[in-house]
């Protein structure tokens, strides 16, 4: 059975990753370590990264002549996700057509009405779900014993077969598929301030989160109750970033890294016992930091820490989004940040649900105090 994973030619298109730098797409690369466990023949394609055109899609399917041909979809890139899926079935109408990602989980009925192409929609987490998917197929089994899906039926009713369960331990996952891909390809460094361009590599340690921002897929996506890797599994990966492919510079990219400040302080400590020598960034929920966590990650390579202020206004942060800190909390962090030497990266939005231009100018006012923290 063989199984081709794409993204769309213009890739993920999120607004912080416009400029020519590209991460390695952890989500696919997931899929593709298990499947490729389980002894599958897998091809991943970044087509974005390679450059390619609709013509160039179109060949690559008639070359690898897969059974199953999933694509990665976001609400930014869903229409080039759903032609890449009209693409396939003129290639080979018997190939099916799987699609996930965030826009899926959230948008699931309104795609499978209206995208003929496309025959199965996975829903949340994926590595299980996709190992069933492709044994049916392999089997010729019902898709109705797969969990986690939506689906047509041969009467073209539209079928969930239910909630996945969550995968509890995810040490049991293979680190993601690294060479599945052209990672060469991947203009991924970051410029840290002691004047050198580190070459950076993607990492994500955990999933889920406990809280409840109203514009977040990661509740939809992953849960909201937390599962992470163990320290040991985190800076196994870690080391093996910096031996295989070079890595100077480490980008965490959970949605908490500090969810479990003692999971987190044991990470810290074992790269500082080891030496890595890696500077590093992450997100943090700034309402459960404290002060001496922060002071070991500076240590440990801390060199820009994000984290979600979101709205000036109390009310439009606290009723609307959910992000239930003031504002001193975020001058709090900003002075830490100046205390131990890393650069805060504070997020705002603009035109929350509800939100007046004269709670607008309140981030605004906000935007200009902390620059002079």
């Amino acid at each position: 059975m063989k199984f081709q994973i794409f993204i769309p030619p213009q890739g993920y298109v999120a607004q912080r990753w416009s400029d020519d730098s590209s991460m390695p797409p952890l989500g696919v690369l997931f899929l593709g370590a298990v499947l490729e466990k389980r002894g599958y023949d897998v091809e991943i394609v970044p087509a974005d990264i390679l450059g390619y055109n609709w013509k160039d899609i179109a060949k690559k399917i008639e070359d690898f002549k897969p059974d199953a041909v999933g694509v990665t979809t976001t609400t930014e890139n869903r229409f080039e996700s759903f032609k890449l899926a009209k693409i396939v079935k003129q290639v080979n109408p018997n190939i099916v057509t799987i699609l996930g990602g965030p826009h899926i989980s959230m948008a699931k009925m309104d795609t499978l009405i209206h995208i003929k192409d496309v025959d199965v929609l996975s829903i949340g987490e994926g590595e299980n779900t996709i190992i069933d998917f492709a044994e049916a197929i392999k089997t010729r089994d019902s898709f109705s014993k797969v969990k986690g899906i939506y689906y047509r039926d041969k009467y073209g009713k539209i079928l969930f077969t239910g909630e996945r369960k969550k995968i509890e331990n995810l040490d049991e996952l293979p680190f993601p598929a690294r060479h599945l891909i052209p990672i060469e390809k991947y203009n991924f460094y970051i410029d840290t301030r002691d004047g050198k361009n580190r070459r950076a590599q993607n990492i994500i340690t955990s999933r889920g989160c406990p809280f409840n921002c109203y514009f977040c897929a990661t509740p939809i996506n992953w849960g909201r109750r937390m599962r992470g890797y163990s320290p040991k599994k985190v800076l196994d990966e870690i080391e093996l970033l910096m031996d295989r492919y070079g890595a100077e510079f480490i980008w965490f990219y959970d949605d908490t890294l500090n969810y479990d400040s003692k999971r987190l302080n044991k990470i810290m400590d074992m790269i500082i016992e080891r030496k890595l020598n890696i500077k590093f960034s992450n997100e943090f929920r700034i309402d459960i930091i404290d002060k001496p966590l922060l002071e070991k990650m500076r240590k440990a390579g801390l060199e820009m820490g994000y984290f979600g202020i979101e709205a000036g206004a109390s009310r439009v942060r606290q009723d609307i989004v959910n992000k239930h800190f003031e504002i001193d909390k975020a001058y709090k962090f900003v002075e830490w940040s100046k205390e131990f030497d890393f650069i805060p990266g504070p997020f705002f939005i603009f035109s929350h649900y509800t939100e007046t231009w004269a709670e607008a100018q309140e981030t605004i006012k906000i935007m200009k105090e902390i620059k002079t923290i």
